[in-house]
């Protein structure tokens, strides 16, 4: 098992709420081939995180 650091979680945390006050920001004017375009970066990120896919409070999960 993998945990956090207080400092890394708090890190987390503060990119999180970032990318959540961008998120609310973006328009309704997305394309499915824009969202289709993040889906694939978004997978090929998860695809180099290997093992370790499911964030689950202070740790990653196998």
């Amino acid at each position: 098992m993998i945990r956090l650091t207080d400092d890394g979680l708090a890190a987390i945390t503060a990119v999180t709420a970032r990318e959540h006050a961008l998120l609310r920001q973006v328009g309704g004017d997305l394309t499915e081939p824009d969202v289709a375009a993040c889906a694939r970066v978004l997978s090929g990120m998860l695809e180099l995180c290997g093992p370790y896919r499911m964030y689950r409070g202070s740790h990653f999960a196998l």
